[in-house]
C-alpha cells in the first residue's frame, strides 16, 4: 500500500492513481493531520471530491484553536520511527492542513488562523527544519492564492497613544514590498498604560509584528582588568 505523501506527489506530476487513494480510506484513523491532508488533495485532484470534502470535515474538527490561531500537532506518542524519518512537527502539520483547506474550504475561517499560527512559529527566515519551512512556504502560497490579498488596495494608519506615528497605502503594485519599520523611542511611551492601535481601510491583509526591546543600564560598575581577578 502507498503512503498518501507519496499518491500525492504522484498526483501533483499527473501520474495519479486514485484506487491506491481510495484504498487508504479506511486506515485514515492510523494517519496524521500531514497524511489526510496529503490523501485529501490527492483525492480532489484524481477525481473523489465528495472523498476529500469528508477528510476535509475530520481535519477541521480536529484542529487545536484559539480565538486567534489554530494549528495542528502531531498525534499523541509521536516519537516512533516514522515521526523521526518524515520531520514530522506540529509546523508541517499545520502547513499542509492549510494548503488542504485552500483547496477545499477557500472561505473557511480557519484559514486566516493557521496562517497566523504559522506565522508566530517563523524562526527567522524560515521554520523550525527544512521540511517545515519548504511545507510552510507551499501552504502559504496556496492559501495567498484563494484569499485574493494580491489584488490589496488599502490605507493604513497607526498610532500611539492617539498620536500618529505611521500611515501609508498599499496597492497590488507595492503589495510584496515590505512596509518600512516604526521605530519608536522609549521616551515616547509612558509610565503605565500604553495604546498602540492599527488600522486598515479597504480591501487586502495587513500582517505586522510588535517588537519590544528594554535594556536596563548601571553607571555604578567599576572597571576591573584580568589582573584583579
Amino acid at each position: 500500500m502507498c503512503s498518501s505523501d507519496l499518491l500525492y506527489v504522484k498526483s501533483v506530476a499527473g501520474r495519479g492513481d486514485l484506487a491506491a487513494a481510495r484504498a487508504l480510506l479506511p486506515a485514515q484513523d492510523r494517519l496524521d493531520s500531514f497524511a489526510r491532508a496529503a490523501l485529501a488533495l490527492t483525492l480532489e485532484t484524481d477525481g473523489d471530491p465528495e472523498a476529500a470534502q469528508e477528510l476535509a470535515d475530520r481535519l477541521i474538527a480536529e484542529a487545536s484553536e484559539t480565538s486567534s490561531t489554530a494549528y495542528w500537532p502531531p498525534k499523541e506518542g509521536s516519537q516512533s520511527e516514522y515521526y523521526w524519518r518524515t520531520m514530522s512537527s506540529a509546523e508541517k502539520n499545520t502547513a499542509m492542513v492549510l494548503q488542504a483547506i485552500a483547496v477545499l474550504r477557500p472561505e473557511h475561517q480557519l484559514l486566516p488562523k493557521a496562517v497566523r499560527w504559522l506565522m508566530n512559529h517563523r524562526q527567522g527566515a524560515g521554520w523550525r527544519d527544512t521540511q517545515a519551512t519548504a511545507f510552510a512556504v507551499l501552504g502559504l502560497t496556496g492559501y495567498i492564492q484563494v484569499s485574493g490579498e494580491l489584488q490589496a488596495d488599502y490605507t493604513y494608519t497607526v498610532t500611539l497613544n492617539s498620536q500618529v506615528i505611521g500611515t501609508g497605502r498599499v496597492t497590488s503594485e507595492t503589495v510584496t514590498t515590505p512596509i518600512p519599520p516604526i521605530v519608536m523611542p522609549g521616551a515616547s511611551l509612558r509610565d503605565g498604560k500604553n495604546e498602540l492601535r492599527i488600522e486598515r481601510d479597504g480591501p487586502g491583509q495587513l500582517y505586522y509584528t510588535l517588537l519590544l526591546e528594554l535594556e536596563l543600564f548601571y553607571d555604578g560598575f567599576e572597571p576591573v582588568s584580568s589582573m584583579d581577578q
